[in-house]
């Protein structure tokens, strides 16, 4: 049979077969996938946790132009659940939820060298953040899915927000990222993920300073994971 040729900048990349290549070299079975997941949102439930006492969380969205992904209506008390939904409903491939935590990471730093601002996120942002960063990452990384699959009032009823609303969320999150990169190298695949099973890790978005968080004890110490910086 003959063999299917592409021109690939870069080899390292893990688009387009996403879901195929990341599967086969992280997670020997579904079992293993869904345990992965569930670090993932755990770490994301903890940071959404830590700053939902932030007195001036709309505040600083409002000063950075980022209060589209504030609301104080529909906020998320249970991150798991909320990313599971998205997960079980849209077909997005567990690669590209972990691709969604990097561009998420990536904006926070967008907005924050832009406008010296954190974004919070809490659960009163937590909601249209993930929406945002998770459709984001798929139609990019997602590449094999079906016609329709990244349908706008699709995702939005799947995410709890309005088709028009998930376009601006959409525009904002993009445009607002910094130099616009969406391009995920596998050895920054590679950190990010070693990074979230590191027990004593805890996701510090992009800005935060001591005083943007209560005090508390840090999880106990750990080995440091080796592995070098995103790409």
């Amino acid at each position: 049979a003959d063999k299917l040729t592409m021109n690939v900048p870069i080899p390292r990349s893990i688009y387009p077969a996403t879901s195929i290549n990341i599967k086969r070299s992280y997670w020997a079975s579904d079992e293993e996938e869904n345990k992965f997941m569930n670090t993932l949102f755990s770490k994301l439930q903890d940071s959404c946790s830590r700053f939902d006492s932030c007195a001036d969380g709309k505040e600083r969205l409002i000063r950075s132009g980022m209060d589209c992904f504030f609301s104080e209506d529909d906020a998320i008390t249970n991150i798991a659940e909320y990313m599971t939904s998205i997960r079980e409903l849209s077909g997005v491939s567990s690669a590209s939820l972990v691709v969604a935590y990097i561009l998420l990471e990536r904006f926070v730093a967008g907005v924050f060298f832009d406008f010296d601002e954190l974004v919070v996120f809490s659960s009163k942002s937590a909601r249209r953040l993930l929406i945002a960063a998770v459709f984001t990452a798929s139609k990019i990384y997602d590449a094999d899915s079906p016609k329709g699959f990244w349908s706008c009032s699709r995702w939005a009823s799947i995410g709890g927000v309005s088709a028009e609303e998930l376009h601006r969320l959409e525009c904002q999150f993009v445009f607002r990222m910094k130099s616009i990169r969406f391009y995920v190298y596998r050895d920054g695949f590679d950190f990010a993920v070693k990074e979230l099973l590191n027990p004593a890790f805890r996701i510090e978005w992009p800005g935060l300073q001591p005083a943007d968080a209560p005090a508390e004890h840090p999880p106990a110490a750990t080995p440091p994971v080796a592995g070098g910086g995103r790409v």
